[in-house]
Protein backbone atom coordinates (compact mmCIF):
# COMPACT_ATOMS: atom_id res chain seq x y z
CA UNK A 1 0.00 0.00 0.00
CA UNK A 2 3.13 1.97 1.09
CA UNK A 3 4.67 1.32 -2.24
CA UNK A 4 1.86 2.32 -4.66
CA UNK A 5 1.44 5.47 -2.41
CA UNK A 6 4.94 6.39 -3.46
CA UNK A 7 4.89 5.55 -7.14
CA UNK A 8 1.76 7.67 -7.00
CA UNK A 9 3.19 10.54 -5.89
CA UNK A 10 6.14 10.19 -7.61
CA UNK A 11 3.98 9.97 -10.67
CA UNK A 12 2.04 13.69 -9.20
CA UNK A 13 5.19 15.04 -9.31
CA UNK A 14 6.76 14.30 -12.73
CA UNK A 15 3.53 14.57 -14.63
CA UNK A 16 3.49 18.41 -12.58
CA UNK A 17 6.48 18.57 -13.64
CA UNK A 18 6.30 17.84 -17.25
CA UNK A 19 3.35 20.07 -17.43
CA UNK A 20 5.11 22.79 -16.23
CA UNK A 21 8.26 22.22 -18.21
CA UNK A 22 6.13 21.89 -21.16
CA UNK A 23 4.98 25.67 -20.30
CA UNK A 24 8.15 27.52 -19.89
CA UNK A 25 9.33 25.78 -23.29
CA UNK A 26 6.41 26.83 -24.97
CA UNK A 27 6.77 30.60 -23.74
CA UNK A 28 10.40 30.40 -24.55
CA UNK A 29 9.20 29.20 -28.13
CA UNK A 30 6.59 32.23 -28.52
CA UNK A 31 9.10 34.91 -26.81
CA UNK A 32 11.77 34.00 -29.33
CA UNK A 33 9.11 34.32 -32.74
CA UNK A 34 7.63 37.74 -31.12
CA UNK A 35 11.81 38.93 -30.86
CA UNK A 36 12.16 37.55 -34.35
CA UNK A 37 9.21 39.22 -35.81
CA UNK A 38 9.96 42.72 -34.07
CA UNK A 39 13.82 42.54 -35.06
CA UNK A 40 12.57 41.72 -38.38
CA UNK A 41 10.35 44.63 -38.86
CA UNK A 42 12.28 47.25 -37.48
CA UNK A 43 15.17 46.46 -39.57
CA UNK A 44 13.64 46.87 -42.45
CA UNK A 45 11.82 49.95 -41.25
CA UNK A 46 15.32 51.26 -40.36
CA UNK A 47 16.27 49.93 -43.82
CA UNK A 48 13.64 51.92 -46.02
CA UNK A 49 14.00 55.32 -43.96
CA UNK A 50 18.25 55.34 -44.21
CA UNK A 51 17.70 55.69 -47.90
CA UNK A 52 14.79 58.06 -47.46
CA UNK A 53 15.14 61.46 -49.97
CA UNK A 54 13.41 64.02 -51.59
CA UNK A 55 11.26 63.60 -54.31
CA UNK A 56 11.88 66.50 -57.41
CA UNK A 57 8.29 67.21 -58.45
CA UNK A 58 6.90 69.22 -61.96
CA UNK A 59 6.59 72.92 -62.27
CA UNK A 60 8.58 73.37 -59.28
CA UNK A 61 11.57 74.01 -57.36
CA UNK A 62 10.93 72.77 -54.31
CA UNK A 63 10.91 68.97 -54.33
CA UNK A 64 8.36 66.88 -52.11
CA UNK A 65 9.73 66.42 -48.44
CA UNK A 66 11.06 62.48 -47.95
CA UNK A 67 7.86 61.58 -45.64
CA UNK A 68 4.76 61.74 -47.68
CA UNK A 69 2.79 60.88 -44.42
CA UNK A 70 3.75 60.44 -41.03
CA UNK A 71 1.37 59.74 -38.26
CA UNK A 72 1.72 57.32 -34.77
CA UNK A 73 1.21 54.03 -36.39
CA UNK A 74 1.62 54.98 -40.41
CA UNK A 75 4.81 56.21 -42.03
CA UNK A 76 5.34 57.10 -45.66
CA UNK A 77 8.73 57.69 -47.75
CA UNK A 78 10.29 58.13 -50.89
CA UNK A 79 13.21 55.88 -50.86
CA UNK A 80 15.63 57.25 -54.00
CA UNK A 81 18.10 54.27 -53.51
CA UNK A 82 16.01 51.07 -54.60
CA UNK A 83 16.97 48.56 -51.98
CA UNK A 84 15.85 45.54 -53.59
CA UNK A 85 17.01 45.82 -57.43
CA UNK A 86 20.55 47.04 -58.75
CA UNK A 87 18.96 50.34 -60.98
CA UNK A 88 18.49 53.77 -59.17
CA UNK A 89 15.03 53.35 -59.59
CA UNK A 90 13.44 55.22 -56.52
CA UNK A 91 10.46 53.63 -54.67
CA UNK A 92 7.63 54.84 -52.52
CA UNK A 93 6.92 52.48 -49.03
CA UNK A 94 4.52 52.88 -46.31
CA UNK A 95 4.61 51.15 -42.87
CA UNK A 96 1.74 50.81 -41.15
CA UNK A 97 -0.21 48.94 -38.39
CA UNK A 98 -3.72 47.80 -39.66
CA UNK A 99 -6.77 47.17 -37.54
CA UNK A 100 -6.01 43.90 -37.58
CA UNK A 101 -2.76 44.35 -35.45
CA UNK A 102 -0.75 43.54 -38.48
CA UNK A 103 2.44 44.84 -39.68
CA UNK A 104 2.48 45.89 -42.88
CA UNK A 105 4.97 47.20 -45.45
CA UNK A 106 3.71 48.46 -48.96
CA UNK A 107 5.90 49.14 -51.64
CA UNK A 108 5.86 51.37 -55.00
CA UNK A 109 8.01 51.28 -57.99
CA UNK A 110 9.34 54.11 -59.41
CA UNK A 111 7.90 55.07 -62.60
CA UNK A 112 9.17 57.65 -64.73
CA UNK A 113 7.89 60.00 -67.55
CA UNK A 114 8.64 61.74 -70.82
CA UNK A 115 10.58 64.45 -68.20
CA UNK A 116 12.47 62.71 -66.17
CA UNK A 117 10.21 62.54 -62.66
CA UNK A 118 8.93 59.52 -61.15
CA UNK A 119 5.06 58.86 -60.55
CA UNK A 120 4.33 56.28 -57.92
CA UNK A 121 0.61 54.80 -58.81
CA UNK A 122 1.32 51.71 -59.90
CA UNK A 123 0.01 48.74 -57.57
CA UNK A 124 2.18 47.95 -53.98
CA UNK A 125 3.71 44.63 -53.18
CA UNK A 126 2.86 43.93 -49.91
CA UNK A 127 4.03 41.97 -47.21
CA UNK A 128 3.49 41.37 -43.12
CA UNK A 129 6.71 42.30 -41.57
CA UNK A 130 5.11 40.97 -38.18
CA UNK A 131 1.56 40.09 -36.64
CA UNK A 132 -0.03 41.08 -33.23
CA UNK A 133 1.76 44.46 -32.77
CA UNK A 134 -0.12 46.22 -30.05
CA UNK A 135 -0.37 50.16 -29.92
CA UNK A 136 -1.84 52.82 -27.76
CA UNK A 137 -1.95 56.54 -27.69
CA UNK A 138 1.03 56.84 -24.99
CA UNK A 139 2.94 54.56 -27.02
CA UNK A 140 2.93 54.96 -30.76
CA UNK A 141 4.95 53.34 -32.98
CA UNK A 142 6.69 56.15 -34.53
CA UNK A 143 7.54 59.36 -33.59
CA UNK A 144 9.19 61.93 -35.51
CA UNK A 145 11.97 63.79 -34.61
CA UNK A 146 13.90 67.22 -36.35
CA UNK A 147 17.14 68.20 -36.44
CA UNK A 148 17.85 69.00 -32.87
CA UNK A 149 16.22 65.88 -32.03
CA UNK A 150 12.89 67.54 -30.84
CA UNK A 151 9.86 66.16 -31.17
CA UNK A 152 7.42 66.91 -34.60
CA UNK A 153 3.96 67.32 -32.71
CA UNK A 154 1.27 65.79 -35.04
CA UNK A 155 -1.49 68.18 -35.98
CA UNK A 156 -5.12 67.58 -34.39
CA UNK A 157 -5.78 65.30 -37.88
CA UNK A 158 -3.11 62.95 -36.49
CA UNK A 159 -0.80 64.08 -38.94
CA UNK A 160 2.56 65.85 -39.48
CA UNK A 161 1.90 68.93 -41.19
CA UNK A 162 3.91 69.42 -44.49
CA UNK A 163 6.00 72.03 -42.63
CA UNK A 164 6.99 69.49 -40.47
CA UNK A 165 7.48 66.90 -42.35
CA UNK A 166 10.02 68.56 -44.19
CA UNK A 167 11.84 68.96 -40.85
CA UNK A 168 11.82 65.19 -39.96
CA UNK A 169 15.70 63.91 -39.90
CA UNK A 170 15.10 61.05 -37.67
CA UNK A 171 12.23 58.49 -36.12
CA UNK A 172 11.96 56.80 -33.31
CA UNK A 173 10.21 53.00 -33.89
CA UNK A 174 8.94 51.15 -31.08
CA UNK A 175 7.51 47.79 -31.98
CA UNK A 176 6.15 45.76 -29.22
CA UNK A 177 4.85 41.89 -30.61
CA UNK A 178 2.20 40.79 -28.30
CA UNK A 179 1.57 37.03 -27.85
CA UNK A 180 0.12 33.94 -26.40
CA UNK A 181 2.06 30.51 -24.81
CA UNK A 182 0.86 27.17 -25.19
CA UNK A 183 -0.83 27.86 -21.66
CA UNK A 184 -2.46 30.69 -23.21
CA UNK A 185 -0.72 33.56 -20.76
CA UNK A 186 0.03 36.86 -22.50
CA UNK A 187 3.66 37.18 -23.58
CA UNK A 188 5.34 40.09 -25.64
CA UNK A 189 8.41 41.75 -26.24
CA UNK A 190 8.94 45.57 -27.04
CA UNK A 191 12.10 46.68 -29.61
CA UNK A 192 13.00 50.06 -29.62
CA UNK A 193 15.53 52.22 -32.36
CA UNK A 194 16.39 55.50 -33.90
CA UNK A 195 16.67 55.62 -37.51
CA UNK A 196 18.30 58.54 -38.96
CA UNK A 197 17.17 59.55 -42.80
CA UNK A 198 20.73 60.08 -43.85
CA UNK A 199 20.10 61.71 -47.01
CA UNK A 200 17.76 63.95 -45.91
CA UNK A 201 20.42 65.23 -42.96
CA UNK A 202 23.43 65.42 -45.47
CA UNK A 203 21.17 67.33 -47.63
CA UNK A 204 20.77 69.98 -44.37
CA UNK A 205 24.34 69.95 -43.21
Amino acid sequence: MVTIMLIAIVMTIATGAFASMARVTANAQSIDLDVRNASNAMNEVSRVLRAATRNPVRETALAAPAVIEARADTVSVYAYVNLENADARPIMVTFAVTDTNDFVESTYDGVQDERGYWDFTGPARTRTLAENVQRTPEQPTFRYLDLAQRTLELETDGALSERNRRQVTAVELQITVDGVDGANNRVGITLQSTAHLSNVHNARS
